[in-house]
């Protein structure tokens, strides 16, 4: 037997923070231990009150006592390699280069090639706080590949938000799915910041506090019967616009008996949780007063509806409830009742099915730790069977990990034979666009698909984003819009 020990986890006194480190040991097992070092790259004073501030406004982590249930170790960085040599398994959370890694499965944690640190954390959220590249690189297997988008001013969130990204991908190498690139990244040198990116900085806080106090934000509606392309034209669909007390987003759109009914999640602002609601859009551009089909104590979203063997059933976005929901309709469009769950104990956002090749293929975007978030991955499952819980995980989920393209942003909808995908681009805020792709392969093993159309909202005065899609048969589109509105 191997007298190796399982897993070294090297910190700084930054990552002290209590559900991480219980996320870490919940992933690499019991038998860790977490080596703390003094930061190589330590904060310049401007930094150091830059972060007193920010702690003091968005919060802080909760970090946890020396005298907890985790085994900790402060320890010089001349002693790592000593102290870490008789471990199996390395993770490596800092800038510190550890040496001599050949018997050992070693892993580097990279933000935009560069090495984690809390610098780091604050260089990107000063100067590229969109779209950013997560890597994991190991001297065995390679790298793989995330990115996410960060709070615009949040260091905690960012933090937080980046050490449980990097789980999500040390979590795809445990579960046997790291070798997607086999290649070595060239990492970086560490990143300065500098007076000019606070004044940027402040400036974005300062508009961010103004508009806040002078404009509202609502999602609203866009359509078009009979377009004769795929895509949007905001300059000339029509909008349907809510009272300014609510909004109304996510649309699925159902075509029965020559009516077109719009399903939707419809939130009053006072009451601070949506519920689903579904009206008749005319083709004389009228529509009936939206009714309420399901609430809950919980939020709900997305009712993405689908018809199978001559009922209809609705799949709403529960991951409030950590589960996956069926209902089905005992009178449509208005009663639907509660069939079973697909899914328990996951939180999943915006899942969808599609039916081709003789099986139910179920899309979802999941939340594997409470800081991290659903933007990014697409994960896929498969059954013969709708009505089941015994759905396989695909050979390569998560397919997507990439906060631009992953999470589902509608129904598919086949055209000239051909099947779309409907994608959001979340790179810069949530929500703020949308692609279309054509699926060209879909089986237990893979999964390709043809990017065919972007679209975001530059350009656009006042618009911020479209982030749900629908396209029924060339006849009619239905899409949500994100808008901002002067309050006065």
């Amino acid at each position: 037997m191997s007298s190796h020990k399982k897993t070294a986890v090297i910190i700084t006194k930054h990552e002290l923070i209590t559900n991480w480190l219980e996320n870490v040991t919940m992933l690499v097992g019991e038998h860790c231990c977490f080596f703390v070092v003094p930061p190589l790259h330590p904060l310049k004073k401007i930094d150091l009150l830059f972060l007193k501030l920010n702690f003091k406004i968005f919060g802080d982590s909760k970090r946890i006592q020396f005298s907890s249930k985790f085994t900790i170790r402060n320890i010089a960085n001349t002693d790592i390699e000593v102290a870490t040599r008789e471990y199996q398994t390395i993770l490596n959370f800092t800038s510190l280069k550890v040496l001599n890694t050949e018997k050992n499965k070693y892993y580097q944690f990279l933000i935009a090639e560069r090495p984690y640190n809390l610098r780091e954390v604050i260089f990107n959220m000063l100067t590229s706080y969109k779209k950013i590249e997560l890597i994991v690189q190991s001297d065995i297997k390679g790298v793989v590949l995330s990115s996410i988008r960060l709070d615009r001013f949040s260091v905690t969130k960012n933090t937080e938000l980046i050490l449980a990204s990097f789980l999500v991908l040390l979590k795809a190498n445990i579960t046997g799915d790291f070798n997607r690139i086999k290649t070595r990244i060239k990492i970086k040198a560490a990143s300065n910041t500098v007076l000019k990116n606070y004044f940027k900085y402040s400036f974005r806080f300062i508009k961010k506090v103004t508009y806040y106090f002078l404009y509202n934000e609502q999602w609203i509606l866009g359509y078009s019967f009979n377009p004769s392309t795929i895509g949007v034209d905001l300059n000339n669909d029509i909008q349907i616009i809510p009272t300014k007390d609510r909004f109304w987003a996510d649309p699925v759109v159902v075509e029965e008996n020559g009516k077109y009914y719009v399903f939707i999640e419809e939130l009053i602002y006072k009451n601070n949780i949506a519920h689903l609601s579904v009206f008749e859009l005319k083709e004389d551009g009228t529509y009936t007063e939206p009714k309420i089909i399901l609430k809950k104590p919980y939020h709900l979203s997305y009712p993405y509806v689908f018809k199978y063997n001559d009922t209809y059933y609705m799949i709403p976005e529960t991951a409030h409830n950590n589960d996956i929901q069926l209902y089905e309709a005992v009178s449509f469009p208005f009663k639907w009742e509660f069939k079973q769950n697909l899914m328990e104990n996951i939180k999943a956002s915006d899942t969808t099915l599609l039916y081709k090749n003789n099986k139910w293929w179920l899309f979802t975007s999941i939340k594997q730790f409470e800081k991290g978030t659903y933007d990014n991955n697409l994960s896929i499952f498969y059954s013969d069977n709708l009505f089941t819980q015994a759905w396989k995980p695909h050979e390569k989920t998560p397919i997507i990990q990439d906060i631009s393209t992953a999470r589902q942003g509608g129904p598919f909808f086949n055209i000239d034979n051909y099947c779309y995908r409907v994608s959001q681009n979340c790179e810069y805020n949530y929500g703020y666009g949308f692609n279309l792709s054509k699926v060209e392969n879909i089986s237990e093993a893979s999964f390709q698909e043809d990017i065919v159309y972007r679209f975001t909202p530059e350009g656009f005065k006042n618009i911020m984003g479209v982030h749900t899609y629908n396209h029924i048969n060339g006849k009619l589109r239905v899409y949500d819009i994100l808008t901002r509105t002067f309050k006065y």
